[in-house]
């Protein structure tokens, strides 16, 4: 898309003209859903991060700069953005998880059973 058609579509778009942020859109997407796969290796998930950065762009089109990125660049941008934050709240989520499998009451747990089947092995040897 030419830059000229681009900064006069996203003026357009922040004053409220559907067609041109559906213009922008639909132009924007193919490259960063292809932008997103390649971060998220999963499709499921880019799929996700490419809605949720459309969605990004439609709320704060406003905030489109074109002198400073292209569209295209600025959706990647939003969708990178997106993915960091999943992959930081996935590893905030697995982090929580092993603390609660490691937790003093889990491993007096495991210990109990441990020594019940150390107790069973030896009953059944007499």
């Amino acid at each position: 898309m030419d830059k000229s058609l681009e900064r006069e579509l996203a003026v357009r778009a922040a004053a409220g003209d559907d067609l041109a942020l559906a213009r922008l859109c639909q132009h924007g997407y193919p490259t960063a859903y292809r932008f997103a796969l390649a971060l998220t290796l999963n499709a499921a998930e880019d799929e996700d991060v490419v809605q949720e950065a459309m969605l990004s762009a439609l709320t704060h089109i406003a905030s489109f700069r074109p002198e400073r990125a292209s569209f295209s660049t600025w959706l990647c941008a939003l969708a990178r953005n997106i993915a960091v934050d999943r992959y930081r709240s996935r590893v905030r989520r697995i982090k929580r998880e092993e603390r609660t499998l490691l937790s003093p009451r889990t491993q007096d747990e495991a210990d109990r059973l441990l020594e019940r089947d150390e107790l069973l092995q030896a009953l059944s040897r007499l």
